[in-house]
């Protein structure tokens, strides 16, 4: 039915034009996000392209009501992918097989919104009607490894003082509504001992044993953070997930590292829960050892949680059949808060499970529910 020719186009040619990220050795976002602009632009849209990493650009698109309708509409649709590395399929050259689905890097997370809204704005400009409401699109960069995409959309909404009513957040979570994530702090420890022959240990200090002790403080802490009370987010968890020592099997190790991964729920800032968690590591070696430590910041982003009683979260419910979930995944909506966005929710086709595969699909079903409920949206 409707424009299913026209999407399955559509994202074909935004699959054949590489977006990996280039954390994960890709070539980044620059040339997607120039086709993109060309392609928003002959729609009529303002077009921006914003440079937040060298040769790594957000596009921006604005597309301005004739109604005298003062509401905005926003979507932010991540314009990354993961590596192609030991995929199963063509990466690059989209395919449809006999099951209704449609092939290729980035069919699923997350070029299906991206194109999706393309076909509903050439709908627009062949049918000459107007748009009901202002609409924004943003593709942002970087998502699958951090959000400094969405982090710069964000600046540039707050530097413009502009406000979104109803922002969605691309990715693939089958049509459902989502409403909620925890965030994240992750730390690395860096321990620093003397090394000495192993024979002769009471000369040295063991970096590696240090290290150790403070593994199962951290699960120790873990499991006080279950014990209090749950947020709308679940609980907090902090879990040792890296450890590195040692240099040989006579040699008392000079040196350790570990990771530490701390979920972090609604109500934490994620820098307060960061240098917490940095404070609480130093402060025990320190007390445990004669080691010296330092601690670096890996990352840390907010929680995401949107009331789901608000008018938005409700009709999106409504139109979707499915009831709002939270979910364990972490997304863009972390880089929003009240001060640009008036409501959030996270949305898009496809599944989670088919993200990051060797063979990486989206059913076209869902592509076309998805403009359906676009449609909806839009002209609400």
């Amino acid at each position: 039915p409707m424009a299913t020719e026209e999407i399955v186009a559509r994202l074909s040619e935004l699959i054949a034009i590489p977006s990996v990220n280039p954390d994960q050795g890709g070539c980044g976002e620059e040339g997607l996000a120039k086709s993109l602009a060309e392609r928003f632009r002959a729609l009529g849209g303002e077009v921006e392209l914003i440079e937040v990493r060298p040769g790594r650009p957000n596009m921006i698109a604005i597309f301005r009501s004739q109604t005298g309708s003062s509401k905005w509409l926003g979507v932010d649709v991540h314009s990354d992918t993961v590596s192609v590395e030991n995929m199963s399929i063509p990466p690059f050259k989209a395919s449809v097989d006999d099951q209704g689905r449609l092939h290729g890097r980035g069919s699923c997370d997350t070029k299906a919104t991206l194109a999706i809204c393309l076909v509903w704005l050439e709908a627009l400009k062949a049918s000459q009607k107007t748009l009901k409401h202002n609409l924004i699109v943003a593709a942002s960069i970087g998502e699958e490894t951090t959000s400094y995409g969405a982090d710069a959309f964000a600046n540039w909404l707050r530097e413009k003082k502009m406000v979104v009513d109803e922002l969605l957040v691309a990715e693939p979570t089958k049509c459902r509504v989502v409403h909620g994530h925890k965030g994240t702090a992750r730390i690395q420890v860096n321990v620093q001992g003397v090394a000495c022959h192993s024979s002769l240990p009471h000369l040295g200090e063991n970096a590696l044993v240090a290290a150790a002790k403070l593994v199962l403080a951290v699960e120790d802490h873990n499991r006080e953070l279950q014990q209090a009370p749950e947020t709308v987010l679940g609980h907090a968890t902090a879990v040792p997930t890296i450890m590195h020592a040692g240099s040989g099997i006579n040699i008392v190790p000079d040196s350790a590292a570990v990771s530490i991964d701390r979920r972090v729920v609604f109500g934490e800032p994620s820098h307060e829960v960061t240098a917490a968690l940095s404070k609480f590591c130093a402060e025990f070696i320190a007390q445990q050892s004669k080691c010296k430590v330092s601690v670096t910041v890996l990352s840390h982003s907010n929680s995401f949680y949107q009331d789901p009683e608000h008018a938005f979260v409700k009709q999106m419910v409504e139109w979707s059949g499915q009831p709002a979930e939270k979910v364990t995944f972490g997304t863009n909506a972390s880089s929003y808060d009240s001060s640009m966005c008036r409501a959030c929710i996270i949305f898009g086709p496809g599944s989670i499970e088919q993200a990051h595969q060797a063979d990486e699909w989206i059913e076209i079903a869902e592509l076309e529910k998805m403009y359906r409920l676009l449609d909806l949206w839009f002209n609400s």
